[in-house]
């Protein structure tokens, strides 16, 4: 018995997630420096002020010490019972005072790296969500909600107050209401962000956990999905020049005909195959 497949109404292997694409993005923004925990950093301060915070608090303890010191010796030097008796409490207050100084200090220099990573971690997150925004926001890559394209709403939303986006969440909240919510999970086509990314493929390939062949049965999928809702019936010549053209890991492969013919007699539409003639019975 043949096995169904469901009728998928949304294929989610043909999509990418904000989330997906945020890494994807920070893979070859910052091939040397991309932890993959950039998503969650949210430092409370930047580097500068981080190392200016390190460096007043190693003032402040060193000012109180100083402080410290200076009753200590007038503590001891003092000759009668009353001058004892006044300096004693402000030594008491300058021991505390100190004491509270060097420990913050001393925990303030534990986290200090790690705080200062988060930093970094920070920056390379925000300029990732620029470069990302930015692309939805100019439209260069249509952006899926609710399964469907409102891309062309995108431009007019960007600016307005109540537009925001969470990729570590991977949703749009629209100032429009849509479907009774503002609130949407967003997605990119996975090959129209292959072609996006293909000006950065040199640094993103580095960071490929998929063979070649798999991508290329993906990126042929989401091509013949595509042409099949215009009506069209390309060669396969002309797929393969479009392979050339719009496939972001085309340079990778040494023989792409070699490696695209066998996805042809394996997935392309069967009208593709009888380049436009009118099927015959003993064909069906």
């Amino acid at each position: 018995m043949p096995y169904k497949f469901p009728r998928l109404q949304f294929d989610r292997t043909k999509y990418l997630s904000l989330n997906e694409a945020f890494h994807s993005v920070g893979c070859f923004m910052f091939p040397d420096e991309w932890t993959g925990l950039e998503i969650a950093s949210w430092p409370e301060h930047t580097r500068e002020a981080l190392r200016q915070e390190k460096d007043r608090l190693h003032e402040v303890a060193r000012t109180t010490q100083q402080r410290l010191d200076a009753l200590k010796r007038d503590i001891h030097s003092s000759h009668d019972q009353e001058s004892y008796d006044s300096l004693y409490p402000l030594l008491e207050r300058a021991r505390t005072k100190a004491d509270l100084a060097r420990s913050a200090t001393h925990e303030f220099g534990r986290s200090f790296d790690s705080r200062m990573r988060d930093s970094l971690g920070f920056e390379r997150k925000q300029a990732v969500e620029s470069k990302v925004c930015m692309a939805i926001r100019k439209v260069d890559l249509e952006t899926y909600l609710n399964f469907g394209t409102v891309c062309g709403a995108m431009n007019e939303w960007t600016d307005h107050r109540e537009f925001k986006i969470s990729f570590s969440h991977s949703y749009i909240v629209t100032p429009q209401n849509l479907g009774g919510r503002r609130k949407h999970r967003a997605y990119f086509l996975k090959s129209a962000f292959e072609k996006w990314a293909a000006q950065y493929q040199e640094s993103l390939s580095d960071f490929r956990t998929t063979s070649l062949q798999d991508d290329l049965i993906r990126w042929f999928k989401g091509v013949a999905a595509e042409l099949n809702r215009t009506g069209e019936r390309p060669t396969r010549t002309a797929i393969l020049e479009m392979c050339s053209s719009s496939f972001s890991r085309f340079l990778e492969a040494p023989d792409i005909k070699k490696l695209l013919d066998p996805v042809w007699e394996l997935y392309a539409p069967r009208e593709w195959k009888r380049g436009g003639k009118p099927a015959k019975p003993t064909d069906v």
